[in-house]
């Protein structure tokens, strides 16, 4: 596996990373080596103040050899990095959870079989999480952190559901990721020196900045998502990666998700409210970080 230096000076270079943002996918089709059109797109974010994009591509040119998702995740295990902000769901609502133990469930989902894919597929991962009986029909249930930015008019996905819209391939292959990344993930672990994995969500952080977070994706999205970038000037020097993020609505996300990290870093996480701050069910499912 190598890292590409990438063109224009956008590549990392000898620039040392601070920032990841990846916005990421469950289909399994997106993360072969070669996509006619790639949605998973990978930022690298140095870490001054203002942070600048050090590289913006896509996984399948990010990485010279091996296939896109053990690349990836191989690049996150060294933990040359701050915090990488993942745009997908860490977890599933508590009472999924065995024995209430999300360790255990990713080492559960790191052993399920996924035949030729990268990751498992969503009703294998439903399966292990839906064993007895009573679960059979979990619906679209949310966890508190998904509750909390639905409340603030954000479309959430429920990591419990498979279907259009559905979270549960952003969350099998997610944690396949983490599994097999080893790395420490927020906020099951609230510090580490370097390398922390932390959940991501691109619309509901723009939402938080009190800019346009819907329908900026394809070509008629073109125009409010020029605007959302002008309006990031003074947050994020994007540098070459511009014009990217002006045609590419996943390659704004990926920087976006980025913000995930730093706000964990910088201590500036938006915290739940006195409805949503059930800290009990927190340890269990994760909180999605988003910058102030």
């Amino acid at each position: 596996m190598g890292l590409r230096a990438g063109g224009r000076g956008n590549g990392p270079g000898g620039n040392k990373v601070g920032f990841i943002g990846i916005d990421f996918s469950g289909n399994a089709d997106q993360w072969k080596a070669r996509v006619s059109n790639p949605i998973v797109w990978i930022a690298l974010l140095s870490s001054e103040p203002i942070p600048k994009v050090l590289s913006l591509e896509p996984v399948q040119k990010l990485f010279e050899t091996g296939d896109p998702f053990g690349s990836l995740a191989t690049f996150l295990e060294k933990g040359d990095f701050i915090a990488a902000g993942i745009d997908a769901p860490f977890s599933v609502p508590a009472s999924f959870v065995p024995r209430g133990d999300w360790n255990g469930l990713i080492d559960a989902i790191g052993k399920l079989s996924h035949h030729g894919r990268p990751f498992p597929d969503a009703c294998s991962f439903l399966d292990l999480i839906t064993a007895e009986a009573w679960r059979k029909n979990p619906g679209k249930d949310l966890r508190l952190t998904e509750r909390f930015w639905k409340r603030r008019k954000i479309n959430v996905r429920s990591s419990l559901w498979w279907k259009p819209r559905g979270g549960a391939p952003f969350a099998a292959a997610c944690m396949k990721l983490i599994g097999m990344t080893g790395r420490p993930c927020w906020p099951w672990v609230q510090t580490a020196e370097r390398g922390i994995l932390v959940e991501a969500f691109p619309a509901a952080q723009l939402r938080e900045w009190k800019l346009n977070h819907q329908k900026y994706n394809g070509d008629e999205g073109r125009i409010t998502r020029g605007q959302i970038v002008d309006q990031l000037g003074d947050r994020i020097e994007f540098g070459y990666s511009d014009e990217t993020v002006r045609k590419s609505a996943d390659a704004l996300d990926a920087v976006l998700a980025a913000f995930a990290g730093i706000a964990c870093h910088r201590g500036t996480w938006r915290k739940p409210d006195v409805e949503h701050a059930d800290y009990e069910k927190i340890a269990i499912e994760g909180w999605i970080s988003v910058h102030r």
